[in-house]
C-alpha cells in the first residue's frame, strides 16, 4: 500500500539544536508501513497510491495515551464526584462482577474508536479481557500495549498472565505489545510485587504499575513498610533490568525522584483525571529537570471522562504553570513533546513519535481551517492551547488510514455506540 499526502505543513518532532524544528511545507509519501520520503518534493510513486490533498492540513505524529483504562469506558459517567472508595464499592466492583467478554469487546471498541478520532495512535493499557482488547485494538488498526491489572488477589492466575504477554507481543503485524500489570504498591503485597518484577525480568516484559497517586496510598505504604512507594518498588527489584512504566506520581519526593533518575521508566502523567478526583498535582517540572521521562495519559473514562489526548496536553502545561507559579515553566513544544516522544520511549516504540524517513507511519492530519488556529502565530503553540480532539481529520497507523475526513474506516462508529449504550444499561440498570 502506498499513500501520499501532498501540500500541507508538516510537524515533524525532529529536533534541531535542542529545540523542536518549527511546521514547514511538504509532502509526504508511504510506502507499506513506513514513511519513505518527507520533504518539498516527491520521487516517483505507484500510479496506484492512494492521494490525499493536505492543503490546510497540518501533519504531525500520532499522540500516545501511556496510561488508561480502555474498557472501563462503559462506566463513563456512572457515579462522578463521589468518595473514590464509595463510588468503587457502590458503582464499580458490582459491575465489574458481571462483565462478560462481549461486554469487555462492546466498552473497548467505544474507546478505540474514540481514541482514534481525536488522533490517538498507540495506548497502554491496564485492566482485565487482555485477549478481548488485543483483538478489537487489532482489528481497529491502533497499537495498543497490554497489560492484565494483577493484585494479590490474582497472583495464582500469574503463569496464565505471563503467557499471555509472551503470545501476544509483537502480534498483529506488530500493533500489540505486552506489559504486566502489578496494579499498586498499596494492593499487591512486598512478595507479589518481587515475583513479579523477577517475571519481568525473566520474560523480557516491561512492568506497568500505579504509583505515589494518593495520599492515602503513602500513608498506607509508610504503615505498612516505612517507606514511600517508589523506595518500595526499588526494594522489589522494579528498577533492576525492568523497564517500568509508573502511572501518576503525584507524590513523588526529592528522595523518590533521584531514585528514579538514570533508571530505564517513565512516569504518565494524568493532569484531568488527578485533578478530578482531588489527588494532587505531580511534580512534573521537577522530573524532566532531572531528565526522567514523562508521558501523558487519560486514565479512564470514569475519571476523566473523555479519551482526548489534546485536552491532557493543554491541562499538563497550564497547571504546571500554577503549581510553579512561573509561565515559563513546561512550555508549549515540552508538553507536547510529552504526548509523542515521552509516550513512544513509555511504551518502547522505537520507531514512532517523529516524522521521518523509515520511522513507522503513524501520523495524524490536523485541520487547520478553524477559528481557532487563526491567526497563525506559532502552530506549535496553537496544537497545545488550542487544538482539540475534533481538529483531527485523518488518522494513519502502520500505513493503514484508519479514519478520513472524520469518518472512521476499519469500525462501524454507529454500531459501536448502539451496541455500547445497550450494554451499560443493561449492567447498570439490570435492563
Amino acid at each position: 500500500m502506498t499513500t501520499v499526502i501532498k501540500n500541507l505543513q508538516i510537524l515533524s518532532m525532529e529536533k534541531e539544536n535542542g529545540s523542536i524544528k518549527p511546521p514547514f511545507a511538504g509532502n509526504i509519501l508511504i510506502e507499506g508501513d513506513k514513511i519513505s520520503y518527507i520533504g518539498d518534493k516527491l520521487p516517483d510513486y505507484s500510479k496506484l497510491a492512494e492521494e490525499i490533498d493536505g492543503s490546510g492540513m497540518l501533519a504531525m505524529p500520532g499522540l500516545i495515551n501511556a496510561h488508561t483504562h480502555a474498557i472501563m469506558t462503559l462506566f463513563r459517567g456512572w457515579g462522578d464526584d463521589m468518595e473514590l472508595m464509595s463510588w468503587l464499592e457502590k458503582r464499580i466492583w458490582p459491575i465489574e462482577d458481571k462483565l462478560t467478554d462481549a461486554d469487555a469487546k462492546a466498552g473497548a471498541a467505544l474507546a478505540v474508536a474514540e481514541m482514534i478520532k481525536s488522533g490517538t495512535t498507540a495506548f497502554a493499557d491496564m485492566y482485565m479481557f487482555c485477549e478481548q482488547l488485543a483483538e478489537v485494538a487489532a482489528n481497529g488498526g491502533i497499537r495498543a500495549s497490554i497489560a492484565a491489572g494483577i493484585s494479590d488477589n490474582s497472583m495464582d492466575k500469574l503463569p496464565d498472565i505471563v503467557d499471555f504477554a509472551c503470545q501476544y507481543r509483537g502480534s498483529a503485524d506488530g500493533l500489540i505489545t505486552t506489559m504486566l500489570g502489578p496494579h499498586a504498591p498499596f494492593t499487591c503485597s512486598k512478595q507479589s510485587l518481587t515475583m513479579i518484577a523477577a517475571a519481568g525480568r525473566r520474560y523480557n516484559l516491561p512492568l506497568h504499575i500505579h504509583l505515589a497517586e494518593t495520599l492515602t496510598e503513602m500513608e498506607i505504604i509508610e504503615e505498612r513498610y516505612e517507606c514511600t512507594p517508589a523506595r518500595l518498588l526499588a526494594d522489589c527489584g522494579f528498577f533492576e533490568g525492568n523497564k517500568s512504566l509508573l502511572a501518576h506520581g503525584v507524590y513523588l519526593s526529592d528522595e523518590d525522584m533521584d531514585l528514579l533518575t538514570g533508571k530505564d521508566l517513565a512516569i504518565v502523567h494524568n493532569p484531568i483525571s488527578n485533578l478530578k478526583l482531588a489527588s494532587g498535582i505531580a511534580p512534573v517540572a521537577e522530573m524532566l529537570d532531572r531528565g526522567i521521562t514523562v508521558a501523558l495519559g487519560t486514565d479512564s473514562a470514569c475519571s476523566n471522562n473523555n479519551l482526548d489526548m489534546f485536552e491532557e496536553i493543554k491541562t499538563a502545561a497550564i497547571i504546571a504553570k500554577v503549581k510553579d507559579l512561573d509561565p515559563t515553566v513546561i512550555p508549549a513544544a515540552e508538553a507536547l513533546g510529552m504526548a509523542i516522544t515521552g509516550g513512544a520511549k513509555a511504551l518502547g516504540l522505537e520507531d514512532v513519535g517523529e516524522l521521518k524517513a523509515g520511522m513507522k507511519a503513524d501520523l495524524i492530519l490536523i485541520d487547520l481551517n478553524k477559528t481557532h488556529f487563526a491567526p497563525e502565530h506559532d502552530l506549535l503553540s496553537h496544537l497545545v492551547y488550542a487544538a482539540h480532539g475534533d481538529d483531527v481529520d485523518t488518522v494513519i497507523v502502520n500505513g493503514q488510514t484508519l479514519m478520513r475526513s472524520r469518518q472512521l474506516l476499519t469500525m462501524d462508529e454507529e454500531k459501536i455506540i448502539a451496541e455500547a449504550n445497550k450494554t451499560a444499561k443493561r449492567l447498570c440498570y439490570n435492563k
